[in-house]
């Protein structure tokens, strides 16, 4: 029950920090200016004609003043490559959440091919892991009401993301399965 509970503490993570990214790309000038945003808009043109791509990031997730566990620090890393012709997606990421002073690493590694996804959640929670991307797509639409108490329209704003972020950890179980991290 407990690599189950860290599972989804991690989901949840992965979920939330895949998503702010998308959210905040909806200004396609990203901020920049006339100059700028014309420069970033030809070479998203360009790009737009090569059917293969390879992808790094890094990021830090960071949530204060949560009652009763204190911080939560998440740093993570990660690479990936999608090749358009094959039909194929391959991802990783790697990291460490950091929960009442203590500190665990985590590793995914997420790789669709055709219509099939396949995801490695590593040893402790059985290794490899696959279906019908139709499969998990029903799933998710099924569990998505309930799963997460977040509208994605809302990580734009800061307080609406920093309320949305307070619902999470009060889903039932969230605290234990954050503190069972440690």
């Amino acid at each position: 029950m407990r690599m189950f509970r860290f599972a989804v503490v991690l989901m949840v993570l992965a979920f939330v920090a895949a998503l702010v990214p998308a959210t905040l790309a909806q200004d396609t000038s990203l901020g920049l200016n006339g100059d700028d945003a014309a420069l970033l808009g030809a070479a998203t043109a360009n790009s737009s004609e090569y059917s293969q791509l390879s992808f790094a990031y890094t990021g830090d997730f960071n949530v204060s003043g949560i009652p009763d566990s204190g911080d939560v620090s998440v740093s993570f890393s990660g690479s990936g490559a999608v090749n358009g012709e094959a039909e194929a997606f391959e991802m990783t990421i790697s990291g460490q959440a950091t929960v009442e002073g203590q500190t665990n690493p985590f590793e995914l590694e997420l790789r669709v091919i055709g219509d099939m996804f396949y995801v490695n959640l590593g040893p402790a929670f059985g290794g490899w892991l696959g279906g019908s991307i139709n499969e998990m797509m029903d799933l998710s639409s099924a569990m998505g009401g309930s799963m997460l108490p977040v509208d994605p329209s809302t990580l734009q704003d800061p307080e609406a993301m920093s309320e949305a972020m307070g619902q999470i950890m009060e889903m039932p179980g969230m605290m234990e399965a954050i503190t069972a991290l440690s």
